[in-house]
């Protein structure tokens, strides 16, 4: 949509400010280019962020979406996910994400077998996955991995201790967040792995060709 490109151009225009005021032009090509990307990514998720509070307030559902917002950006940051190349995918996927979490929540009460489910289900994909690879993130070694994993397990450990705190339906919103955020892992995963089956195949082919 044509707003949505207009709203990219206005977030570079905004990141070329912040670093002019900032005296990046000091730096090397590969530092500048790591800094305008941080700095896209900050206003794009802080612009996402407000968007998608104003829906919820106007459905009357703020408190919910905050709810979820705490149940699966903090583990998300850490494990990772599936990603959109444009704001407006980016935005779509990600009010898809809160509203079926949402629609969860009200539909199912989530009894203790699911709960455990869930958990289960994370601390193996926290223990194989995480973090997932992505072209947003850079190749880490062996210790900064396990660094992911332990702060995906911390967030996990946290959530599980906070939900003993919330009443009424809250608890719920949680485990609806975090079953969420477990298949759509999952289906990353699945994926990637067949995407980098497609790719070997098709250098198999070219060599063979050659």
């Amino acid at each position: 949509m044509i707003i949505f490109q207009q709203w990219e151009k206005i977030n570079e225009k905004l990141a070329c400010l912040v670093m002019n005021i900032l005296h990046t032009q000091d730096y090397n090509h590969i530092m500048i280019q790591k800094i305008k990307y941080s700095l896209l990514v900050l206003l794009s998720e802080f612009e996402k962020f407000l968007c998608l509070l104003f829906l919820f307030c106007a459905m009357h559902k703020m408190l919910e979406f905050l709810i979820l917002v705490l149940a699966i950006i903090p583990i998300r940051t850490f494990m990772g996910g599936s990603h959109r190349k444009t704001m407006l995918g980016c935005f779509i996927q990600s009010l898809l994400i809160f509203g079926i979490a949402l629609a969860l929540a009200e539909t199912f009460m989530m009894n203790s077998i699911v709960k455990y489910m869930v958990y289960s289900i994370l601390l193996l994909e926290i223990w194989i996955s995480t973090p997932i690879p992505s072209v947003n993130r850079m190749n880490y070694n062996k210790v900064q991995k396990m660094g992911f994993k332990a702060k995906s397990l911390t967030v996990l450990l946290v959530l599980t201790w906070i939900e003993n705190f919330l009443p009424n339906m809250y608890p719920n919103l949680i485990i609806s967040g975090l079953l969420v955020q477990a298949l759509e892992v999952a289906a990353t995963c699945i994926y990637q792995k067949y995407k980098k089956g497609d790719v070997k195949n098709e250098e198999n082919v070219q060599a063979n060709v050659k």
